[in-house]
């Protein structure tokens, strides 16, 4: 009997990670981190009577991204990602912010602004900025790559 208690201690006390066992696996937590957050701005950009039916989905996909996020950065800090699963798996946009002295969440916030900036400018290409109807069509554009993007897949 105690070593049963004694084993469910140790399953409770385990943390996410642990579902990163190797290097790929840590790599594709980041991979995934971006997915989510790129969709998360994708929603963000939704005209406000839809967003506002997706603020569920929204805070989902913000925590995929910060779950996922520190999984990620664990792997980094632990030297458990390899040269190869980081070139292969890892996007750019992770890269950018290595061996920065800040903090973990900070990482991630610039991350996240860093995308959300970049899938907005990609949702505007091609559309005038002060045009009566810009926000529908950017509206219209951020859904059709919320569909695109199979954003409702991420778990």
């Amino acid at each position: 009997m105690l070593k049963k208690n004694i084993f469910a201690l140790l399953l409770l006390s385990v943390s996410s990670s642990t579902f990163a066992t190797t290097s790929k696996d840590y790599a594709l937590a980041g991979a995934n981190a971006v997915t989510a957050a790129v969709c998360l701005s994708n929603l963000v950009n939704y005209p406000n009577e839809k967003r506002l039916k997706e603020t569920e989905r929204m805070d989902e996909l913000l925590s995929i991204f910060q779950r996922d996020g520190h999984i990620f950065i664990e792997g980094i800090k632990g030297e458990k990602i390899n040269r190869e699963d980081a070139r292969k798996y890892v996007p750019i946009v992770l890269r950018d912010f290595f061996g920065l002295q800040i903090s973990d969440d900070f990482y991630l916030g610039r991350v996240y602004q860093t995308l959300n900036s970049s899938t907005t400018n990609k949702l505007a290409e091609g559309l005038d900025a002060f045009s009566k109807n810009y926000a529908q069509e950017l509206g219209y554009n951020a859904s059709n790559a919320y569909a695109n993007s199979n954003c409702a897949l991420i778990k």
